[in-house]
């Protein structure tokens, strides 16, 4: 159960800072502070996908030095976080190239 207290005071403790850190930008866009380049539109891609790289490779790490797995499912337990990172890259690279090709709404082409 400890656990399970701790991830979900983690979880707890970023969902703030982002609510904070998205406020604290909307804000400062609503007052004209700031200016959405394209730069800026990159900023919260890149970090969410590199949280998201380094939880997958935190898994993979686990897995590769925890003892006593047989290894068709430790080999199941890499490969799998393995393959989330890859396309996790993908979709960030997809995702930098449209910002950089003006199409910064997704949803404006539906």
């Amino acid at each position: 159960m400890g656990k399970r207290r701790r991830t979900d005071r983690y979880r707890g403790l970023l969902t703030k800072i982002y609510l904070c850190v998205y406020t604290e930008i909307t804000d400062r866009m609503n007052e004209g502070e700031i200016s959405m380049n394209h730069t800026e539109k990159m900023i919260a891609p890149v970090i969410i996908a590199s949280l998201m790289l380094l939880y997958y490779i935190g898994i993979v790490l686990l897995f590769l030095f925890v003892g006593g797995i047989p290894l068709a499912v430790k080999l199941l337990m890499i490969l799998g976080p393995l393959a989330v990172c890859g396309v996790t890259i993908g979709v960030l690279i997809s995702r930098i190239k449209e910002i950089e090709g003006g199409e910064e709404d997704d949803l404006s082409k539906y």
